[in-house]
């Protein structure tokens, strides 16, 4: 791989090696460890974004994201977990270095961020690793024996879901009546649902609490 440049060689034995190149997104400067094989698809970190090859021609899959927010990377690493592609970048904007640890869910095609760094991953085939310069961590701590009795293990973790605009993509602007929402709970947690009315402020309208 090259920035702009795919090159395949092809052959059992150098008498009838075939070099061909392929013009496409290739890997991005400094994200050499971005790439990564998540059920027989290479994923990599591009300069126009996340691409994934299944050996024919490159596609892109993080259209969602801000393409200029995954550009000039000092640093990308990646790993893979059960379907799921893991992506940190460390890159600086203006003054202000910036890290981002990204999760594609291959199976959905749905992003999401986390909130640790991962200057270093390391896969075991059941598990994945992460080093944030200071401690390991689990990307799935339920596969440890001793997760729940770990020193370390956050007690509660925030995690908010904002869904887009309802209504004004239809021709008409139709008015939302009834929405409904179906969640599993893992473990027990506090759910607390808001609404926002035309970019106006968020309104609480319910609060649970949930054992499982």
């Amino acid at each position: 791989f090259k920035e702009n440049t795919l090159h395949k060689l092809c052959g059992t034995k150098p008498s009838d090696f075939q070099l061909t190149s392929l013009r496409c997104r290739g890997v991005a400067k400094n994200a050499a460890r971005s790439l990564c094989v998540l059920n027989e698809t290479l994923y990599y970190l591009s300069p126009d974004g996340v691409m994934a090859w299944d050996g024919s021609i490159p596609t892109k899959v993080s259209a969602v994201l801000d393409a200029s927010r995954l550009a000039n990377v000092q640093s990308a690493v990646g790993g893979a977990l059960d379907g799921r592609y893991y992506l940190h970048i460390s890159r600086t904007a203006g003054t202000q270095g910036q890290t981002r640890l990204l999760v594609y869910d291959t199976e959905r095609g749905l992003w999401q961020e986390e909130d640790l760094r991962a200057e270093e991953m390391a896969g075991t085939g059941g598990q994945l690793y992460l080093w944030d310069g200071q401690a390991l961590w689990a990307a799935d701590p339920s596969r440890e024996r001793d997760w729940k009795t770990t020193e370390g293990v956050e007690e509660t973790v925030d995690f908010e879901l904002i869904t887009g605009a309802f209504g004004m993509d239809e021709a008409e602007d139709r008015y939302l009546s009834r929405l409904t929402l179906q969640m599993d709970a893992v473990c027990a947690s506090n759910v607390e649902l808001a609404i926002c009315y035309d970019d106006g402020p968020w309104e609480k309208l319910a609060e649970w609490a949930v054992a499982g």
